[in-house]
């Protein structure tokens, strides 16, 4: 009854599209499967992963207790290619299932932070082996998505509710014998991983600067708004009628909201955000005003130049 609850609820279930959608810039290395296992300092195991079918055959099928990133010899690793081991009882199970859902040759980076392990799992299709020379060759490249994938957690409140506690299951660590061996191919092309590369900077932009409106108040605002006009603070707060201890305390917020440090970095971030025009406080003349007004100190700035 607690599989059944987790997954009617789960986000990798029914908000999948996002999870994939997260997911994206993988194919264009050739990685086709990410999934994320947190075990907590008590044992509590909660998990993202892209492929909701295989997430739930996962756990209907109890397959979190033997899973390959529970076995005791990684315990201090950083890297794991699952490629590597020979498998046996529950654990090869799991690998065989792996291939039936189209996931194999799985890499792994583990990371502990104080009592807390986290696995981030990347897999592709079967018989493409030759991922395994990928994944040590470029694991800078995975590096940079699970840096990326920890900050667009942030960002999507849905998928972050997976390491809720009502999500969590207990697992034991899987004493078992695993032995090494060796298995190495071809490369990913060069021009995939620039694609890769330039996707994932593309949508971290995104998360610095498209932020909801909603989070603004009225007031800061039209405190951007005129502030692209080149208003002062001293302007601004007698054109809103507010004392210039509020139009400061809102230019305050603004930068904290924005995560930047000067008046020049807030206005481009104003700008690249279009909080003005999501707002619907500004007609479309108001915002031509800008377009005008900026365009004339960029001539002006070119003619003392």
């Amino acid at each position: 009854m607690q599989i059944a609850n987790i997954l009617n609820k789960h986000p990798s279930v029914i908000h999948a599209n996002d999870m994939q959608e997260l997911c994206t810039p993988l194919k264009q290395l050739g990685i086709t499967y990410f999934g994320h296992a947190r075990i907590d300092e008590a044992g509590g195991l909660t998990t993202n992963c892209n492929d909701p079918k295989f997430f739930s055959h996962y756990y209907q099928q109890a397959f979190y207790q033997y899973d390959l990133h529970l076995a005791d010899q990684i315990d201090n690793a950083r890297y794991f290619l699952w490629d590597l081991v020979e498998r046996y009882g529950a654990t090869e199970t799991l690998y065989q299932t792996g291939i039936e859902f189209g996931l194999s040759h799985t890499f792994t980076i583990i990371e502990n932070i104080g009592k807390v392990q986290n696995y981030y799992h990347f897999a592709t299709k079967p018989g493409h082996d030759y991922m395994n020379e990928f994944y040590l060759q470029h694991v800078d490249l995975l590096e940079k998505f699970v840096a990326y994938f920890k900050d667009a957690l942030l960002e999507n409140g849905t998928l972050n509710q997976a390491y809720q506690e009502a999500h969590k299951v207990n697992v034991k660590i899987n004493h078992g014998g695993y032995l090494i061996k060796n298995s190495f191919g071809k490369f990913v092309k060069q021009h995939d991983i620039i694609r890769f590369l330039n996707n994932i900077d593309e949508r971290k932009q995104k998360f610095e600067y498209q932020k909801p409106v909603i989070n603004l108040n009225t007031n800061e605002i039209y405190c951007a708004y005129y502030l692209l006009l080149g208003k002062t603070a001293i302007e601004i707060a007698q054109i809103l009628k507010v004392s210039s201890v509020v139009v400061a305390n809102c230019i305050k917020r603004l930068k904290q909201y924005y995560n930047v440090d000067s008046d020049l970095k807030l206005i481009g971030a104003i700008l690249s955000s279009n909080v003005l025009a999501n707002s619907k406080l500004f007609s479309f003349a108001e915002l031509n005003d800008i377009t005008a007004i900026l365009l004339k100190r960029f001539h002006d700035d070119i003619q003392k130049s």
